[in-house]
């Protein structure tokens, strides 16, 4: 059995912010063991992988050197605050508007959730909802057909949701584009290949 480091590029670029540390292990990206040369993971394997995964996550959840950032953390909970103090009746339902924000965070605010409750009320939340219900809808669909290239479509959109707990991503184009790829990416691995024999019919009529 070989334990191999599987990190790419964009996750590098991504370690140092908090969920990134967390998913990256947790989705079995980071750490991985194998059988094989093709990676054909046993029930044995399968168990040493998560188990390493999450003992990796557990360790990084409670490490304050690796994730533990006082002074922003601090930021966050003014934020929160802050939202709450701005918050009326009809701000609630429709929020206060896409250019407000608040003392801490005039522009933008590390969590999307948050910013979008503020900026776009519930409504608004229900509109980022309905696009990740779109999302696991095409997902089902997706997976009968091909789940070794919807799978990983999908963990791409649900990382960037757990990003945006912490860091501005679903409503940014970072987050965003991911999302779209996803739910493009869903459509295109959904449509059932080609049977050979349909191929050979289509080079005879070309020939």
């Amino acid at each position: 059995m070989v334990i191999y480091i599987r990190v790419s590029h964009s996750d590098l670029r991504t370690l140092g912010d908090r969920y990134s540390w967390v998913l990256l292990f947790a989705n079995g990206r980071g750490v991985s063991a194998c059988s094989d040369w093709d990676r054909r993971l046993d029930a044995e394997d399968t168990i040493f992988r998560r188990a390493i995964g999450w003992a990796a996550m557990l360790l990084i959840l409670f490490s304050g050197s690796l994730i533990g950032k006082k002074e922003s953390d601090a930021v966050r909970t003014e934020t929160v605050y802050q939202v709450v103090n701005h918050i009326t009746p009809l701000s609630i339902i429709l929020g206060n508007g896409l250019g407000v924000g608040v003392e801490a965070k005039p522009a933008h605010m590390e969590n999307s959730y948050l910013e979008i409750f503020h900026k776009q009320g519930a409504l608004g939340l229900l509109w980022w909802g309905s696009l990740f219900i779109l999302l696991f809808t095409r997902y089902k669909k997706a997976r009968r057909v091909n789940y070794l290239y919807a799978q990983p479509l999908l963990l791409s959109a649900i990382f960037v949701a757990f990003e945006s707990l912490t860091n501005p991503y679903i409503n940014n184009p970072i987050g965003i584009f991911a999302v779209l790829i996803a739910l493009t990416g869903f459509d295109v691995v959904s449509v059932d290949p080609p049977s050979a024999a349909l191929l050979g019919q289509m080079e005879l009529a070309t020939s």
